[in-house]
């Protein structure tokens, strides 16, 4: 009888920006996860774009990455999510929106928000991503939102792997492209400038993200919690940017 591998957890493929295209003005932020080590199950190569976070196959349908769930330590009061969302529920949906919002992206990015180019684990091949990105002076804060939407902390999204195996990225912003390195921020005194940054920044786009995430009319103040969140219950990087 043929061997049953386990499934690798599932994540909404929310490592960066997950969006239909500016029309729809509807946008998504970054996909995430803690650092503990993550189950991954063995996939032939038929697999390696998806597991890499390639957003080009439209076709794909692969387990569900994250549905949502709330964050056990953020009362219900203060803060949720839609609950009812398809684009971002799935992989499949994920991949449809980051691919949509790609084009305009590279073309022109909006204020606070980016392309990430990771180098692909597995296949060696760039691998994009929208994402929100917020740069202060040599260094652009992003955030890896799994557990923050999902609530499960063994989700990790494709990018963030990618960035564990090989650190050098690119990140497309107003203003150009960026080589880097990318880092998980350990020290409290350098995540807490991070959080600054990246929570109290609140440019024109986020509006739109807000509403594609939560119910009613969006605010600064409901931008700012929904970022606080996604910052403390997700896992924050630095990119180091290269003169």
């Amino acid at each position: 009888m043929p061997q049953s591998w386990p499934e690798p957890v599932a994540y909404r493929d929310r490592g960066g920006l997950v969006a239909c295209d500016e029309r729809r003005s509807y946008a998504a932020a970054g996909g995430g996860a803690p650092r503990r080590t993550a189950r991954e199950s063995p996939r032939t190569n038929n697999h390696d774009a998806r597991d890499e976070g390639e957003i080009t196959d439209l076709t794909s349908t692969g387990p569900s990455d994250n549905a949502t769930t709330q964050d056990d330590s953020v009362p219900t009061a203060q803060y949720s999510e839609r609950a009812h969302n398809a684009f971002v529920r799935s992989a499949s949906g994920g991949r449809v929106l980051s691919a949509l919002m790609l084009p305009d992206f590279m073309l022109a990015a909006p204020a606070g928000f980016g392309v990430l180019t990771t180098t692909g684990r597995r296949t060696g091949k760039p691998r994009r991503k929208c994402i929100r990105a917020i740069r202060r002076g040599d260094k652009v804060y992003i955030v890896m939102l799994g557990p923050a939407l999902t609530g499960d902390p063994e989700a990790v999204s494709a990018w963030l792997w990618n960035i564990r195996a090989n650190p050098s990225v690119t990140v497309r912003i107003r203003g150009g492209a960026f080589t880097g390195v990318a880092r998980e921020l350990e020290e409290p005194p350098e995540r807490e400038q991070a959080r600054e940054a990246y929570c109290e920044t609140v440019h024109a786009f986020d509006y739109a993200m807000c509403l594609f995430h939560r119910r009613g009319r969006p605010t600064r103040a409901k931008i700012q919690q929904m970022t606080r969140h996604w910052f403390d219950a997700g896992i924050p990087l630095a990119v180091d940017l290269m003169a």
